[in-house]
């Protein structure tokens, strides 16, 4: 599948003739999405450590959290480290359909002494905000990341004009995700950016529930 999926990834432009806009190579979608749309504003670019991303399941081990290399359609394609100790990082998901393409990265990462979640929440939309035109499309309560809790995280979706982000990056769609389970002084937050419509915005909370989530963070 992975052959497959770079074959398709290095083939020149095309055009979506269902919403009769240019699309980039899908490639040049990740890169700029995981450099700028998706890196935390507390990890400048020195301190990003690209880490070995093996054909099967990474552990972190600071949280005990298991990604899989696939979450559904959605494969794994990096995971990044934003500490030396490694207990600040994320796994870098893509998916593709007939509809659009998605880049989900999702976040593990301690909690900042003397910040709240709420501090995490309101640092994570302004990192959206800078964004040309950014507009805000719905904000509301989500369920833990095992979608065993309802109501217990926060999220929040956008639409970012094409062009904002990068030059030649059509229109996305893009989620906002946080949760700060108690007592665990970790936060879970994901990025799921999307140039299809927003009616056919993928489940990303479906992929979430495929994660292997510890018990004190599901």
């Amino acid at each position: 599948m992975r052959n497959a999926f770079r074959t398709a990834a290095c083939l020149a432009e095309r055009r979506d003739i269902t919403r009769g806009q240019f699309v980039p190579p899908f490639r040049i979608l990740f890169a700029a999405l995981l450099l700028g749309l998706a890196l935390p504003l507390s990890a400048p670019l020195a301190a990003q450590t690209k880490l070995e991303n093996p054909d099967g399941p990474w552990t972190h081990p600071a949280s005990g959290t298991v990604f899989p290399l696939m979450l559904g359609d959605a494969e794994r394609m990096s995971v990044t480290a934003y500490d030396e100790q490694q207990t600040d990082v994320s796994a870098g998901y893509s998916l593709r359909s007939d509809k659009g393409a998605m880049v989900l990265t999702i976040y593990v990462y301690p909690v900042p002494e003397g910040m709240t979640c709420a501090d995490l929440y309101a640092e994570a939309q302004s990192a959206i905000n800078r964004y040309s035109k950014a507009q805000l499309l719905s904000e509301g309560s989500a369920p833990s990341p095992s979608g065993a809790t309802p109501d217990s995280a926060k999220r929040a979706r956008y639409m970012i004009p094409a062009g904002s982000i990068q030059p030649d990056i059509p229109q996305l769609v893009s989620d906002l995700y946080l949760s700060c389970p108690s007592d665990t002084g970790f936060a879970v937050k994901y990025r799921a950016s999307w140039n299809g419509s927003a009616a056919d915005f993928p489940d990303v909370q479906a992929l979430m529930r495929q994660v292997a989530w510890p018990f004190d963070l599901r």
